[in-house]
């Protein structure tokens, strides 16, 4: 079971480095890379540049699962009888789940082809699928949503949370804050001069570990991002370091820094099935963390200059 929770706690921080809607994250760091530099990363664009990471960094979270917390597989012989029993105690996919399932087909290529094959943004195409699920048919019969209805389910804290560090991401972007803050802070201890390599590591690590304040990825990206953009902006010109793909690869390290459960919404969930501890948690994210580093200075030397990233 910590295996299992465990992959729930980390899985999806790892899916936002390349799948540009699988969270708030990445649409806000587009947004702000778009607003900041004026580069448009497509969903494909950021699917190719973060598949290493996430690939990685679930083939490491695996490795290490297997070695700190070690299943028998001798001990569920009759493993795959039980998950067969579940499903068919479930029965077949109700009107409504066939329908669902259908929007979900439609959805996903329509993300992964904006701006390729079709000029529909994703914020819009998420809109439209989620106004196809109240089309007729779709739900009950006599489903009729009202207000009073609805606004007693909508998460408002989470909502106006993404409005909050949106305007202050807006913000100090605008202001120039981000980048006076940056150039007071990092340029002037002399990291501009750096090595690439050791620049990118070492920004990494210090962006990640202010990320560890942040108990939502959403609210470390708004604030940490501008700031990483500003950064950037702040190096000598002649170094010729592209702001946009300088900020995409520091912003992994803020996304998969999460050593404990408060870190990250997810990481809450999974801990209170009381499957493991926070011991547990930080025996394994530790070195999980660590191998991130090392895939981040792994990929920095070659597959995004090969992309034109760095």
């Amino acid at each position: 079971s910590k295996s299992i929770f465990f992959t729930v706690a980390f899985g999806p921080a790892f899916s936002t480095l390349m799948v540009l809607t699988a969270g708030g994250g990445p649409v806000q760091t587009a947004a702000f890379i778009y607003q900041g530099t004026g580069h448009d990363l497509s969903w494909l664009e950021f699917a190719l540049y973060g598949a290493p990471m996430t690939l990685g960094l679930c083939a490491c979270l695996y490795t290490l699962l297997r070695l700190l917390f070690p299943v028998d597989k001798e001990a569920f012989p009759e493993a795959g009888n039980l998950l067969r029993e579940a499903v068919a105690a479930c029965g077949p996919p109700s009107r409504k789940e066939r329908s669902i399932a259908v929007i979900l087909a439609v959805t996903i290529p329509l993300w992964a082809t904006a701006k390729v094959l079709h000029p529909v943004d994703p914020a819009t195409i998420a809109l439209l699928a989620v106004a196809a699920v109240f089309c007729p048919g779709v739900m009950d019969n006599n489903f009729a949503p009202a207000w009073k209805a609805l606004s007693n389910k909508v998460a408002w804290g989470t909502m106006m949370l993404f409005g909050a560090v949106l305007s202050l991401g807006q913000a100090l972007l605008d202001s120039g804050a981000a980048a006076w803050l940056a150039g007071a802070t990092l340029v002037r201890a002399g990291m501009g001069e750096w090595p690439l390599l050791l620049l990118i590591v070492t920004g990494s690590l210090l962006f990640s570990l202010f990320g560890l304040a942040f108990s939502a990825r959403s609210a470390a990206i708004g604030a940490l991002t501008p700031t990483i953009i500003g950064f950037a902006q702040s190096l000598p010109p002649e170094r010729q370091i592209p702001v946009w793909g300088l900020t995409l690869v520091m912003n992994y390290a803020v996304q998969f820094a999460i050593l404990f459960p408060a870190n990250s919404p997810m990481a809450m969930i999974a801990i209170t099935s009381n499957s493991f501890t926070s011991r547990d948690m930080i025996r394994l994210a530790l070195p999980l963390t660590a191998a991130g580093f090392a895939l981040i200075a792994l990929f920095s030397l070659t597959w995004w200059p090969w992309l034109g990233v760095l």
